[in-house]
């Protein structure tokens, strides 16, 4: 059933976009290889990974043509999360390991943009809902739920951790990357310390956090219809990345569209 529900808001967010801009006459490459990575995960999502490999043929091609002139960081991040993407598609993994995998890479490659405000920006709130309900169960101590809530919140941040890797200096995300994987190395027994050091772990984790997402983050806020969204899909973690991803691009146009005919 929640599924069925997903693929209706989906279906209705698509259908309900205006009419696409018209194209500039000049795109940055980057610009181009956004609009690769966006048709690669709409193709993904339409269930047609064979469709979505041509368009990382093309990203390829494209960053070949035009290097970006990233340093060794940013060009493995980018690479691991497109090579993971395409060795998905190969072995012809389950249609929400693909779709997740093509999130994260539509996700780096925007990160790598630097005339706007990166897109894992604006999931702030669904990432800080699920580590909210982590907090929650280290205050109660409920061991079972703790297990759940972390599993959610995972989900999401390993999702945007490659983009994070991308916009946020290794100095400001090694202390995340050391609270978190203490967080989930030591979670079969972290809700039983008794010193209150596992709730003091969580506040430093979260504001390590909140410093990260609140620097430089988008002026405009969700619209309402936004929040309505999220409220009323609750974990549903890919549909809200997906309209987020329209309301940031909705009515600009995909400049430099290059349509692939399926044969």
């Amino acid at each position: 059933m929640k599924r069925y529900i997903v693929s209706l808001i989906v279906s209705a967010l698509i259908l309900g976009l205006p009419a696409l801009g018209h194209a500039q006459e000049k795109t940055k490459p980057i610009q181009t290889l956004v609009s690769y990575s966006n048709k690669a995960y709409e193709f993904i999502d339409d269930s047609k990974p064979d469709v979505a490999r041509q368009y990382l043929d093309r990203f390829d091609q494209e960053l070949k043509k035009h290097p970006l002139g990233l340093d060794d960081l940013n060009q493995r991040t980018l690479m691991a999360s497109e090579d993971h993407l395409k060795q998905l598609i190969k072995a012809k993994a389950d249609q929400k390991a693909l779709r997740e995998a093509a999130v994260q890479f539509r996700l780096v490659v925007d990160a790598l943009d630097d005339d706007h405000s990166p897109l894992w920006k604006s999931l702030k709130d669904p990432l800080f809902t699920a580590f909210n309900k982590v907090q929650a169960d280290v205050k109660q101590k409920n061991d079972q739920t703790f297990q759940y809530d972390l599993n959610q919140f995972m989900d999401i941040y390993q999702i945007i951790y490659p983009a994070l890797v991308i916009s946020v200096s290794p100095h400001e995300l090694e202390p995340i990357d050391q609270q978190v994987s203490h967080l989930t190395n030591d979670r079969a027994t972290f809700i039983q310390n008794e010193n209150n050091e596992s709730l003091s772990h969580i506040k430093q984790l979260k504001t390590s956090l909140d410093h990260v997402f609140q620097k430089n983050l988008l002026t405009t806020h969700p619209s309402q219809s936004v929040r309505s969204l999220i409220l009323i899909m609750g974990g549903v973690v890919l549909l809200t990345l997906i309209y987020v991803f329209w309301r940031k691009y909705n009515g600009t146009g995909w400049k430099n569209d290059h349509t692939i005919r399926e044969s």
